[in-house]
């Protein structure tokens, strides 16, 4: 990894790395041509942006030869080339450019927090996004503003095409209209991404809370996933490929603290176990993933803070005991489905369970404002919170514990 001295000021564009590969600049294969880093990779219409830092005039000529868009933050993420002049980095861009052009996706439950997130993201990659929840303009949730046109409106400012769909997965007939609507509208589908809530979780013990309320919480959140995914699947399969991603708490099959929270939490895990084996001959993929602490519009309001001034919080104690400093946007997320999506090879992920931060390293995309959350101050707050907070009555003697493998 390169330090951030550079010889020179960048210049930024979008541009194929085997374009760049073939040219020369200055003519000289020993001084002003460019040479691969080993193990550097091609990555054509990846929607990367690609930065050159270097002295010579002559040099800087090479990025005229990319047909891209400028401007933009983001971090390096690898180093990809070097000359006599400078290095050619590989950087994720602010707008990921259309990696997505031209795929249809359906994030169920984009009425606000993570659903608005990835689909403004999966908006940014140029994708055409059906919003769809419950709170509409025409018939408000109680409590909380945001709708779906609103998200709609926020996928098509950036880049995509949002389209705003009252749904309420937990009726059948519902579902089925949607995807009635995505076949006839897009005769495709190709990224399903199920985001929609249930009842809040009680937290009561197994012994202090009654099956039957149990049972309602469970089925609630779970069986409206099945539905949904039962109605996206032959979409999918008409394409031979799909992508079907389920946001989780964890990325692990530890337990969650809450007899029917975990029982909840689990079966959306093995829900992707399941669909991955079921669907492979087809094509479809199916992962779950895990996103951080993130700053959700209800988060926010609670700490009395927005977006801008997000920071402000950092001294609240209760803030800080949950890992404010290391907190993220709902983008966050986003940009990590948006990535695994545009992936060519996101059938090796099927089945697995990911951390939007693991992705982040991977795929080298940051937050929508050019920065990683800080991991450490998010760590340290898990740290205090199973040591000695809230967290630390989840310990237990068990004897065995769950744990995920991945083939070798």
């Amino acid at each position: 990894m390169m330090r951030e001295s550079w010889l020179g000021q960048p210049t930024t564009t979008v541009v194929s790395l085997d374009r760049i590969m073939s040219l020369r600049c200055g003519g000289n294969a020993g001084r002003g041509g460019l040479h691969r880093v080993p193990g550097a990779t091609s990555h054509d219409e990846c929607g990367f942006r690609i930065r050159y830092y270097v002295r010579s005039t002559e040099a800087r000529r090479l990025l005229a030869y990319g047909a891209g868009r400028p401007g933009g933050q983001a971090r390096v993420c690898r180093v990809v080339a070097s000359s006599f002049y400078g290095v050619l980095v590989i950087l994720m861009s602010g707008s990921h450019v259309t990696r997505l052009k031209g795929r249809a996706v359906v994030v169920a439950g984009a009425t606000r927090g993570a659903g608005r997130g990835i689909a403004r993201m999966l908006g940014e990659a140029g994708a055409t996004v059906y919003c769809t929840g419950r709170s509409s303009r025409a018939t408000p949730t109680a409590g909380r503003p945001e709708t779906i046109e609103e998200t709609a409106e926020m996928v098509t400012a950036a880049g995509g095409t949002g389209i705003p769909v009252r749904v309420d997965h937990a009726l059948d007939a519902e579902v089925a209209a949607l995807f009635e609507r995505v076949g006839k509208e897009r005769r495709r589908l190709d990224v399903l991404v199920n985001v929609f809530t249930g009842p809040p979780a009680s937290w009561k013990s197994f012994l202090d809370e009654r099956p039957a309320e149990g049972r309602t919480f469970v089925e609630t959140w779970f069986w409206p996933r099945i539905v949904t995914a039962w109605h996206a699947a032959p979409l999918m399969t008409q394409g031979n490929s799909g992508l079907i991603v389920e946001l989780v708490e964890q990325d692990n099959v530890g337990y969650h603290g809450a007899f029917y929270f975990d029982l909840m939490e689990t079966l959306l895990k093995r829900l992707i176990f399941g669909l991955a084996h079921e669907l492979e001959p087809k094509r479809i993929a199916a992962v779950a993933i895990a996103p951080g602490f993130m700053r959700t519009e209800s988060i926010l309001e609670g700490f009395s803070v927005t977006e801008a001034n997000w920071r402000d919080a950092i001294g609240n104690p209760r803030a800080t005991a949950f890992g404010w400093g290391g907190s993220e946007t709902p983008c966050f997320v986003g940009r990590a489905v948006a990535a695994l999506a545009a992936d060519p090879d996101h059938m090796k992920k099927s089945g697995g369970i990911y951390t939007a931060r693991a992705l982040s390293s991977e795929y080298g995309f940051t937050d929508i404002h050019g920065e990683l959350p800080d991991f450490a101050a998010l760590d340290e707050a898990m740290k205090r919170a199973m040591e000695t907070g809230p967290l630390a009555t989840l310990k237990r003697n068990v004897p065995h514990a769950w744990t995920l493998q991945v083939r070798p």
